[in-house]
């Protein structure tokens, strides 16, 4: 409270001060006739719709714009994409909602369904997102079937491939350009290949009613890798 008894704005809680805040730009927003779309779009765009680079942008813009993708603000870009994705305003209904499930639900992680063609937030970034990895794990491997490539393997003439010409010493030269060449993909091999086992009723003839199935015996990832990529 102030000395004249009334509050200031000093004393109002945080979220009322950034909810104050935030009604103040979004009134402006829709002065100007824009949507949140709109603003995000125009504040964000490098190119027009021809692919010309964005010409005549204001000191305040550009600077403001640069700070925020440069990561020199508290509030970074991940942060927000990552709120967005938590929102469940921006998920379609699922298979368990009264109403069923919504058809974008399907396309959750798609990895051929353009996410311009989607709506809700969810579905749209995490197809962009699998996209986005799928191009690159395509680049990496072309990369490396090239001839210039850790990969790329020829024999002249055309004589049939034998199994003496790949051994322990191969693969071992395969991992490393793996390793080197494409770290994304290897990567993903060894996540999948030492997933937590998942608990599961045994099957067995012989076994008591509740049992658990024994897990599979360990299995070093990079063999697990290798077998999946030969």
């Amino acid at each position: 409270m102030s000395r004249n008894g009334y509050a200031s704005k000093n004393s109002a809680k945080p979220m009322e001060l950034y909810q104050s805040k935030l009604e103040t730009i979004l009134k402006t927003i829709q002065k100007a006739r824009w949507t949140v779309g709109d603003f995000l779009y125009y504040f964000s765009r490098n190119e027009d719709e021809d692919g010309v680079p964005i010409q005549g942008c204001t000191r305040t813009h550009s600077g403001m714009l640069s700070s925020f993708l440069r990561g020199d603000t508290k509030k970074t870009s991940v942060m927000i994409v990552q709120e967005w994705i938590k929102n469940p305003m921006g998920h379609p209904k699922s298979e368990k909602s009264s109403q069923g499930a919504h058809d974008e639900h399907s396309h959750i992680f798609s990895p051929d369904k353009p996410p311009e063609e989607l709506h809700f937030a969810y579905p749209a970034l995490t197809s962009w997102a699998a996209q986005l990895v799928k191009a690159e794990l395509i680049r990496t491997a072309e990369t490396m079937v090239s001839e210039q490539g850790g990969l790329h393997t020829f024999l002249s003439g055309a004589n049939d491939i034998s199994d003496q010409k790949f051994g322990g010493e191969t693969l071992d030269k395969a991992r490393t350009a793996l390793e080197k060449g494409q770290p994304l993909f290897w990567d993903y091999c060894i996540a999948m290949a030492t997933s937590q086992p998942q608990k599961r009723k045994s099957r067995a003839k012989d076994a008591p009613e509740g049992a658990m199935a024994i897990p599979r015996n360990y299995r070093p990832p990079e063999i697990v890798s290798d077998s999946h990529n030969h």
